[in-house]
């Protein structure tokens, strides 16, 4: 695509249309040549595959011409280093539902004028529309202070009000996978399955709080524990904790990022441990007799890494980011092995096979993609009623559950990925784990409930309210006699929960 004449045409609209029929002529052009359209035709498929890098670089240039500052559309009449020029792209790469450029675009804005109110307040509804609740909070914190400050300011020196104390009306709801982002790598989608209804009956709680580990000074974003016992805490006061499981005690602080810790994960030997941080980096360590020896330090992504997992054999460590990556390296030397690309947004969570060969991904977009750990090849995907927040494969290695922002679970049947049953947790969902002893899962969310759910039937057993956050991260103990679940929440705190009681065969 040469020239911007030739962009217009193509999208077969006449030059300075709206943004509304802009995206409305980009998506039906995306499905009408997306290649997914002529499978069995491998001549078709590569006529396809032209067409969709003409069509996006085509969006690229209306958008280009959007964000120009001196074109007719947008008559910026400021210069580039201005927070204002950063502000009214974003605003614009908001409304083409570009949320990742619309974020940065506000970011800009903000460092060039830290009380910058309306970037901060778009950038919070953006936070808050795809999840990052704690982010939204922390911006919509700032609008507050900022408001306070002015009218602190204004009572003792009355002025004429600034043009950032305007309200800012809150963005469209993300259409998960339909952002202008490359059309998704060739797959084959499976259908969606009718839901079964889950029955609303409660049962007395069976499960006891028996430690609170609270010692961090911001919200846990993560959580891990391993059969040896040692538990492992990720938090955005940028620290990894490690705890001992049986008693509760803080065995050891470790201050080795700079910025907020998204993830961490434990090996399945309990021997080595990582961590995800929101600047792009990971970091691993190994234990040995009373300390803790670092083995790499990696610049992994181009942005903030949003999920990690070892390997069954802990050979190998698997990571997902904000740049639409997962990266599949080398625990021992650190050396990348894979780079996976084709995703379409931020990438959300990892979960394993129980046999080690396949693991899950999820982005903010309403696709699971089942891999092989050796060398990342694409082997199925899941088509998702909305985008996946969460993923976890059953410890039999038989059921796929996935959940996401539309405040649902859904179990599906391995191999065939077949949907067993739906349920509604009635909020956001960040976390899913299967228990190895009962036919359990359990999820947490936005509504600060751990809720368990019966695998065979999807009937909710129990509901568990007593941490005074999200709740941002599950696991069951894999363990042949202790009952053991692990939660960490936004409220700061780990809590270890323990039953000695098998819920009903229903």
């Amino acid at each position: 695509m040469s020239t911007i004449e030739q962009a217009w045409q193509l999208f077969g609209l006449k030059r300075g249309a709206d943004l509304k029929t802009i995206k409305k002529a980009y998506r039906q052009l995306a499905k009408q040549w997306h290649p997914d359209q002529f499978v069995g035709d491998e001549s078709a498929i590569k006529q396809a595959e032209t067409k969709i890098k003409e069509i996006n670089q085509a969006y690229e240039l209306i958008k280009q011409e959007l964000l120009e500052p001196t074109s007719a559309r947008v008559q910026l009449k400021i210069e580039k280093t201005n927070s204002d020029f950063y502000y009214q792209q974003g605003v614009i790469n908001a409304e083409l539902e570009d949320y990742p450029e619309a974020i940065e675009d506000f970011t800009h804005a903000i460092k060039l004028d830290e009380n910058y109110l309306k970037a901060y307040q778009y950038r919070a509804f953006i936070y808050e529309k795809l999840g990052y609740t704690y982010r939204a909070e922390a911006d919509f914190l700032k609008v507050k202070q900022i408001k306070l400050q002015q009218t602190t300011a204004s009572a003792s020196s009355p002025a004429k009000p600034s043009s950032t104390e305007e309200s800012v009306k809150e963005p469209k709801a993300p259409s998960p996978g339909t952002s202008p982002t490359e059309p998704l790598e060739e797959e084959e989608a499976i259908p969606e399955q009718e839901a079964t209804p889950n029955q609303d009956s409660i049962h007395p709680s069976s499960w006891q709080c028996i430690h609170i580990l609270a010692d961090h000074k911001d919200g846990v974003s993560s959580c891990a524990m391993s059969a040896q016992g040692l538990v492992i805490s990720g938090s955005y006061d940028c620290t990894v904790k490690l705890w001992n499981l049986k008693t509760g005690d803080l065995l050891k602080t470790i201050e080795a990022h700079s910025d907020r810790v998204n993830a961490v994960a434990l090996s399945a030997d309990g021997q080595s441990f990582a961590s995800a941080c929101q600047n792009g980096t990971i970091k691993a360590w190994k234990l040995g007799k009373g300390k803790v020896e670092e083995i790499f330090r990696l610049e992994a992504h181009q942005a903030a890494v949003t999920c990690i997992q070892f390997s069954v054999n802990g050979e190998l460590l698997i990571t997902g980011s904000e740049d639409k990556t997962v990266k599949i390296w080398n625990t021992e030397t650190g050396q990348l092995l894979k780079n996976l690309t084709g995703y379409s947004a931020h990438l959300m969570d990892l979960a394993l096979s129980a046999d080690g060969r396949y693991f899950a991904s999820s982005a903010l977009e309403p696709l699971v993609r089942i891999r092989q750990i050796a060398d990342g090849k694409l082997v199925r995907s899941v088509k998702s009623p909305s985008a996946i927040s969460s993923l976890a494969f059953s410890p039999d290695g038989l059921m796929l559950a996935t959940a996401g922002y539309n405040h649902q679970i859904h179990l599906w049947k391995v191999p065939n990925y077949t949907k067993l049953w739906s349920a509604h947790q009635g909020s956001p969902i960040l976390s899913l784990a299967f228990s190895f002893h009962q036919p359990l899962i359990a999820s947490g969310g936005e509504d600060k409930a751990i809720k368990l759910w019966h695998t065979q039937t999807g009937e909710l057993l129990e509901s568990i309210r007593e941490h005074d956050g999200a709740i941002t991260a599950l696991q069951f103990l894999a363990h042949p006699k202790l009952q053991v679940l692990l939660s960490s929440s936004e409220d700061g705190t780990v809590k270890i929960w323990k039953t000695e009681k098998l819920n009903p065969e229903r």
